[in-house]
């Protein structure tokens, strides 16, 4: 199921919002939908005694239509960024914190690697991203990466450009949303992404993630050279699908995972083997809408393997 909520509410602190969205990630949602708040004509917040009474701070926002401007009249939102509760910095480290969750939980690029930390090492969420946020501009040139990702999301909400797609792929005529184009950039090297990550861990928490959680958590999410006319099959030393679908305890127990997936996201499309903007239609998606990330359950073949890795 997913969820929508509303970010600059009169009498939210920052406090508050971050903890509702843990909340919310710990009742596992599928799904995590931010706007910020919004007044509208003859509106009571848009008031000037609501404006007077709740200190609102707002700011005029052309409406982007997924990257096509000029395409009709142009229209202006005015949203608030910041309130008698909730300062303008206040919102916008809520938003870094917003669009971080939905790449990395949401969109799964860490979502297992967040789950066995909070079980195993009793590491919450709010704890590992906020730390992961925390790493930019302090360890730019060790974690280019995770930094380039993070730093994109500061630049969006520090000029509060909160709504529609922002960022165009050079040389494309593709708009994305900024999980979107964090998962492009993970993807054009995703190897180097999980090694960042891990140096990360144990650096800030002095855990040293398995190499068999970080396969586990690489394959799950369909890579741009998949080929679903052939499917995939990779092994696992520990009971992973147990471990994260039925709270099962963590084990040795040496596995073969195999998926068919022969399409993906509500259209049902596919795309060629190593083609990443077939991957990025397909799979990531050009809206919250159509994406996919992760091999689906449905199609997947669990099997006990002879082999094992650690």
């Amino acid at each position: 199921f997913y969820t929508e909520i509303i970010l600059g509410l009169p009498d939210e602190t920052f406090e508050s919002f971050i903890q509702g969205l843990m909340t919310l990630l710990y009742e596992d949602i599928d799904e995590l939908r931010v706007y910020p708040l919004s007044l509208l004509p003859n509106a009571e917040l848009a008031s000037p005694e609501s404006r007077e009474k709740y200190c609102l701070q707002t700011k005029s926002l052309e409406i982007e239509r997924l990257g096509y401007w000029g395409s009709g009249p142009r229209e202006f939102l005015e949203i608030v960024t910041g309130t008698k509760t909730m300062s303008e910095e206040e919102i916008i480290k809520s938003w870094v914190f917003v669009f971080t969750l939905q790449t990395f939980h949401i969109n799964k690029w860490l979502k297992y690697v967040s789950i066995f930390l909070d079980r195993e090492h009793g590491i919450n969420y709010r704890n590992f991203y906020e730390h992961l946020i925390s790493a930019v501009g302090l360890n730019s040139a060790r974690y280019p990466r995770i930094n380039k990702i993070i730093s994109s999301f500061e630049a969006l909400a520090k000029n509060h450009q909160t709504i529609g797609t922002h960022f165009q792929l050079s040389n494309h005529k593709i708009y994305l949303y900024p999980f979107g184009y964090a998962s492009w950039l993970i993807e054009e090297d995703r190897n180097s992404f999980f090694r960042e990550i891990k140096d990360f861990v144990y650096s800030n928490f002095l855990v040293d993630l398995p190499a068999d959680l970080l396969k586990y958590q690489s394959d799950i999410i369909v890579s741009h050279r998949y080929n679903s006319k052939q499917g995939c099959q990779n092994e696992y030393a520990f009971n992973w699908v147990d471990y994260y679908e039925a709270s099962a305890p963590l084990r040795a127990s040496p596995q073969r995972i195999s998926y068919a997936d022969r399409s993906f996201a509500i259209d049902k499309v596919s795309f060629n083997p190593g083609d990443m903007l077939g991957w990025l239609r397909a799979v990531v998606g050009l809206s919250y809408r159509f994406k996919t990330m992760i091999h689906q359950p449905e199609t997947r073949k669990t099997t006990e393997s002879i082999h094992s890795h650690m």
